[in-house]
């Protein structure tokens, strides 16, 4: 699956205040998804993680983590917004119960899974088997974590 961002998103991503409002933005790790468009049109982490053909990763060691370093830059000549974060490091995954992933999820946190809006997803092929993994955003020339154009 390519990078894509959840269409909920699409309208409320410049509504985000970074400047001064910190936001907690989290990642979850997926071992099975559903194709674009099916994916993009969940409103929310509930109803994303009860689709058929969508598995959370229950790998030992995991669990849903919160980045760090985001930043969010709007381009005006470009019509986009970016939002980047430091790499996610999950530490150590698997050597017990393994799983091969397929995406990573990043998500506004909040109480619960059904009030919690998905950003984005991006191919994450690994299995797990002991070892440190570290999720690493897209490098120059384009930095962005994920995007959204107008």
């Amino acid at each position: 699956m390519a990078d894509l961002t959840f269409n909920v998103n699409l309208h409320e991503l410049d509504r985000f205040n970074w400047q001064t409002t910190p936001l907690d933005v989290r990642v979850l790790l997926l071992v099975t998804a559903e194709a674009d468009p099916a994916l993009r049109d969940h409103e929310d982490l509930a109803a994303l993680l009860a689709a058929a053909s969508v598995e959370a990763s229950t790998m030992t060691s995991y669990a849903r983590l919160a980045l760090t370093g985001e930043t969010k830059t709007v381009d005006n000549t470009l019509n986009e917004v970016r939002f980047d974060a430091d790499d996610a490091a999950f530490g150590v995954l698997g050597n017990g119960a393994n799983q091969t992933t397929t995406d990573v999820i990043s998500f506004l946190e909040a109480a619960s899974d059904a009030l919690r809006n998905p950003i984005s997803v991006h191919d994450a092929v690994f299995t797990s088997d002991g070892s440190s993994v570290t999720i690493q955003w897209a490098t120059a020339p384009d930095p962005a974590m994920w995007k959204a154009a107008g």
